[in-house]
């Protein structure tokens, strides 16, 4: 299965990974995280992390630095539109 296929899932309602809504937002590190991890758990082919930020942007998932909280100064990339149901990475 391609990677363009695991990221489809990844984001579609039915598997259960994500909610999709105008006021959520999620750290991006965390998402590709949870993608990554929801590819291991479904024997799918994660894409690269660059890969995963150009879909999320064609899906419609913005991202954003700076309005958000801050680490070591610097400010964090997050994606609107979308947040994390359930994140079991260990």
């Amino acid at each position: 299965m391609s990677s363009n296929s695991s990221f489809s899932e990844f984001i579609d309602p039915k598997a259960d990974a994500v909610e999709i809504g105008a006021v959520y937002y999620v750290r991006a590190t965390d998402a590709y995280e949870a993608y990554t991890h929801f590819c291991d758990e479904n024997a799918l082919v994660p894409c690269s992390k660059t890969e995963f930020k150009e879909r999320m942007r064609q899906a419609g998932f913005k991202p954003d630095k700076g309005r958000k909280p801050e680490w070591n100064g610097r400010p964090l990339a997050y994606y609107h539109g979308i947040k994390l149901k359930k994140i079991e990475v260990a």
